[in-house]
C-alpha cells in the first residue's frame, strides 16, 4: 500500500552514511489520494506511552527540515542491520499495533538515532480519516499501547507514569462508543 517516490532511498541512504550512529531514517509519508497532506513524519509518543504519527494531517511544504524522532512508521524505512541486529529487530510480540515505536524506543535507548528527511517522499494508500475498527484490532492495539509501556520504561518511570495511563486507558474504555465493523 506505499509507493516510494524515485529519489527515496537515494535520499534515506545518503542520510544514514553521514552518521554511524543513524539506525533509522525515514522521510515524508504522504496520502496517496492527496498528497499535499502529511500522513506521517516521524512517530510521537507521550509520557504515558501513546503513539502517533508525527504531523500527521498537515501540509507536507511545511515540513522542509530533518528531525530526530523517536520511531518511524514502518510503511516506509530504511534500518541500518547492525541496529537491527543488536536491538532484536522487531518484537514478533507485537501484533497490529505499537511494533515501530517498539522498535524506535529501544533503539534510542542502545543510542541510535532515528531521523526522517524531507526529500524522501512516500505515498500510502490509507483513508485519511478514521472509521470503526474491528473489535480485535482495538484489542491488540490497546494490549501492544500498555505492553510498550511496562516493556521499555524503567521501574522508577513505570511507577510514576503508569496511573496517567491507566486514567487515560480507563477513560478511553468506557467513555467512548463501541469501536466494532459494521456489520
Amino acid at each position: 500500500d506505499v509507493h516510494l517516490d524515485p529519489h527515496w532511498l537515494t535520499a534515506t541512504t545518503t542520510v544514514m552514511q553521514q552518521d554511524d550512529r543513524i539506525g533509522l531514517v525515514g522521510g515524508k509519508l504522504l496520502y496517496a489520494t492527496r498528497p499535499e497532506l502529511c500522513n506521517a513524519y516521524g512517530g510521537v509518543t507521550s509520557r504515558i506511552g501513546l503513539g502517533w504519527d508525527g504531523h500527521e494531517g498537515e501540509p507536507h511544504a511545511a515540513l522542509d527540515q530533518p528531525i530526530d524522532v523517536l520511531w518511524i512508521n514502518s510503511s516506509a524505512l530504511l534500518a541500518r542491520r547492525s541496529m537491527l541486529l543488536q536491538i532484536g529487530g522487531f518484537d514478533e510480540t507485537f501484533f497490529y499495533g505499537y511494533e515501530e515505536s517498539d522498535l524506535g524506543w529501544r533503539a534510542n535507548v542502545c543510542g541510535w538515532r532515528a531521523v526522517v528527511v524531507p526529500d524522501a517522499l512516500a505515498y500510502h494508500r490509507v483513508a485519511e480519516s478514521v472509521g470503526l475498527s474491528d473489535s480485535k484490532i482495538v484489542f491488540h492495539y490497546s494490549k501492544n499501547r500498555l505492553r510498550a509501556l511496562l516493556k521499555n520504561y524503567g521501574a522508577g518511570r513505570l511507577a510514576r507514569r503508569l496511573p496517567g495511563y491507566l486514567l487515560y486507558a480507563t477513560t478511553d474504555a468506557f467513555a467512548r462508543a463501541p469501536r466494532r465493523s459494521e456489520e
